[in-house]
Order: structure tokens, then sequence, then C-alpha cells
């Protein structure tokens, strides 16, 4: 599966819950890795965040986030980001 930016913004990843995808003016893809939390573990992305906000703001402590991969894919089919 390939995922390409049909538009510019932060969108979960469809292969791993804390990165992200961030799709720029160009409409070039970048994988991102949310940061780390203040407990030294890696945030992960929220897929219901608004794509316009920043993508390190979407990211929030594994258990306040719902990671389902099979989610991620089916809503960047939805966005038409799946080719």
């Amino acid at each position: 599966m390939t995922v390409i930016c049909t538009h510019q913004g932060y969108y979960a990843s469809t292969e791993s819950c804390d990165h992200f995808i961030t799709c720029t003016a160009g409409l070039s893809i970048q994988y991102t890795p949310c940061p780390i939390g203040n407990d030294g573990r890696r945030l992960y992305f929220d897929p219901t965040s608004d794509p316009q906000n920043n993508g390190a703001a979407a990211c929030d402590y594994p258990e306040a986030v719902i990671c389902d991969l099979n989610y991620n894919v089916e809503l960047a089919r939805s966005r038409g980001m799946v080719k």
C-alpha cells in the first residue's frame, strides 16, 4: 500500500501509532515521530484530531489514544490517500 498526500496537513500513519504523516504544500510526504512525553514514553498520534492542527500537538499518551492501524488505513482510504 502506498500513501499519497492529497491535502496539506497532519494525518495518522498507516504503519505506526507513534508516528504521523506530514503533507506539505508541495504535497510531499514525511513520516514524523510523535515527541517523547514527560515520563519518557513516546506519545501516540490521535487519528481523530483535526488535520490542520500542528501534528505534534495531536500526540498524546498511549492510554489516551485508541491505536488501531486498520482504522488508520480506512481513514486514509476515505481521504483518497491510499494508492
